[in-house]
């Protein structure tokens, strides 16, 4: 399993299965999980649509460093 991580965030923080801009969450529990890499990359096109001039930086990583 992989998560997301917003790298540029003022505190440490992952994308979250809801709506924001982008959406996240502070707590890894509640980060989305994906079954690969490619789902986790095509989750960060979807999130950037929602804000095209914001400079996000994301970075797939896998979920059982943290579990």
């Amino acid at each position: 399993m992989y998560v997301i991580e917003i790298l540029n965030s003022k505190e440490k923080c992952w994308i979250a299965n809801w709506e924001g801009n982008p959406p996240r969450t502070l707590k890894i529990e509640n980060a989305q999980t994906f079954k690969s890499v490619e789902a986790a990359e095509d989750r960060i096109l979807e999130v950037r649509k929602a804000h095209p001039f914001k400079e996000m930086s994301y970075e797939v990583m896998k979920a059982s460093n943290f579990y």
